[in-house]
């Protein structure tokens, strides 16, 4: 663990080792072999290759810019017109390669899901990981306690909550 990391990929890798792109890697390929024929009849149709690693670290960098850019739809961020063009997005992947991933997308085994499970089954693998980097790479030195309706919001969700510290 480096000491003082100023990159963010050495912070994402204390995060999200090669354990967890591993994990997602062959969750999402195995969907995709368990659904692939409805996946070849939609019009999304490309030869599907096993998805790698470097592949889902990709995919994981262009969700996160999707969070700083606003489009009205997917195929908004792989726009080629030059007022609405934003070049990293084709660079990082192909849009339709970019589709069948996200179309495939996946976390834990469903077949093994059993009759009376927690709605958090199709993500415990990715909760697992994470809990287990949590305790490993953060480890406070008092007790914290955070509000969070204290904090503002400029995200998507319509749920407000009225701040009478700032009367917004």
């Amino acid at each position: 663990m480096p000491l003082d990391p100023t990159q963010v990929s050495e912070v994402a890798e204390l995060f999200f080792g090669d354990s967890f792109f591993d994990m997602l890697c062959q969750e999402t390929n195995r969907y995709y072999l368990q659904h692939c024929e409805a996946y070849d009849s939609t019009y999304k149709v490309l030869k599907c290759v096993d998805v790698t690693s470097a592949e889902m670290k990709r995919i994981l960098a262009i969700i996160i810019l999707m969070g700083f850019t606003k489009r009205n739809n997917l195929k908004g961020y792989w726009s080629t017109d030059p007022f609405l063009e934003i070049p990293i997005f084709g660079k990082l992947m192909n849009h339709k390669r970019f589709e069948q991933i996200w179309w495939c997308l996946h976390f834990n085994h469903n077949e093994l899901q059993p009759q009376s499970t927690g709605r958090l089954f199709k993500i415990q693998p990715l909760l697992d990981i994470l809990v287990e980097k949590f305790h490993t790479v953060y480890k406070p030195e008092q007790q914290l306690s955070l509000d969070e309706s204290v904090i503002p919001c400029r995200g998507r969700l319509r749920i407000r909550t009225y701040n009478l510290a700032t009367g917004k």
